[in-house]
């Protein structure tokens, strides 16, 4: 019996550390960084925002986020799905997607549905910090959240839906705007994000 066990522990110490040198396939990754809609891929890559940001406040960051959020929202809603993550929480495109379904156990896969409590995907993001630029600190006194309308679009003062009682989805209080969300049948598949007082 003690030899089982100490075998079974053996077994398991092999498979740890096959896992930790298990490398993110090219279906997930290029050039060591995760596939990734547009948007999200320039919030992961943070000095692509450092000259656009500075003395801004982070403006672009959190315009940028709005983006990243945007566009995995439509992603969810597209057959595709926006299940599995990367480590940031961002959805992996469409190769990641059908990579990790049929490796759901890999370090690479990070399952959505955990995060969204088995419903529908929601910005998965709160209490974000921005860096700021010219202090060149993370300024975490002051983060902000995310929030979406799916099947919307908006302005900074108007809102249109397929639904006029779409919810909003996330922590964050931007949405709706101003005034009550407009039925218009052609936002179908379309999502609307704000993040930290910045509409997308």
């Amino acid at each position: 019996e003690k030899e089982e066990k100490e075998e079974a522990k053996a077994e398991e110490k092999e498979e740890k550390e096959e896992e930790k040198d298990e490398p993110c396939p090219p279906e997930l990754c290029s050039g060591g960084k995760s596939l990734l809609n547009t948007y999200c891929g320039n919030m992961r890559d943070d000095s692509i925002l450092a000259e656009a940001d500075k003395g801004q406040h982070g403006i672009e960051q959190r315009k940028t986020m709005a983006g990243c959020m945007a566009q995995d929202c439509i992603q969810s809603m597209e057959s595709v799905g926006c299940r599995w993550l990367d480590e940031n929480k961002f959805c992996y495109i469409e190769t990641g997607q059908q990579w990790c379904d049929k490796n759901p156990t890999s370090k690479w896969c990070h399952d959505g549905e955990k995060l969204y409590g088995g419903t529908d995907w929601t910005p998965t993001y709160d209490h974000i910090p921005y860096f700021n630029y010219v202090a060149e600190s993370w300024d975490d006194p002051a983060p902000y959240e995310c929030s979406c309308m799916k099947n919307c679009a908006a302005t900074k003062k108007y809102t249109w839906c397929v639904d006029e009682k779409e919810p909003v989805l996330g922590l964050g209080k931007d949405l709706p705007t101003s005034n009550p969300p407009t039925e218009l049948s052609n936002k179908a598949g379309q999502c609307v994000c704000a993040c930290g007082g910045i509409v997308l």
